[in-house]
């Protein structure tokens, strides 16, 4: 998802640190957040693995409590999959928005969604799905 203007790497983890923990951050707030979070994470080594962490943990906090953010999750990790499928190595953009979907708490729109990439994408995609659905299954 291209964007003319993203959000300054210091108001995403402000952001990021602030729903992890349990201030609300309204639509109004922070417009497009979600989309700012997975895009964020998808830039390879932009930022500290540990940044990219916390803001993958966010999203997936998000994503279980705003079914916008889940469907904007939802479709970057089927982007992700079918990219994945000619490229050999993504550790680059991890975590990637399929190891972020591990984190979302047990949604059946996930569960399906991985179950569907496990069967029909082949290769690093299909992995990650895997340990994505190992990981909530606990």
């Amino acid at each position: 998802m291209q964007r003319k203007e993203s959000l300054p790497t210091a108001q995403i983890l402000v952001f990021a640190e602030q729903i992890l923990s349990g201030f609300c951050v309204s639509p109004g707030d922070a417009p497009g957040v979600e989309a700012e979070f997975i895009d964020f994470c998808e830039q390879p080594f932009k930022e500290a693995y540990f940044h990219r962490l916390l803001v993958a943990r966010a999203a997936a906090k998000l994503a279980g409590q705003n079914p916008d953010a889940l469907e904007v999750l939802l479709e970057s990790a089927r982007r992700y999959a079918r990219v994945q499928e000619d490229i050999e190595d993504a550790d680059p953009y991890a975590p990637n928005s399929i190891e972020i979907l591990a984190g979302v708490p047990r949604c059946e729109k996930v569960i399906t969604l991985l179950k569907e990439i496990i069967e029909q994408h082949p290769g690093m995609a299909q992995s990650d799905a895997a340990a994505a659905l190992a990981a909530l299954r606990g």
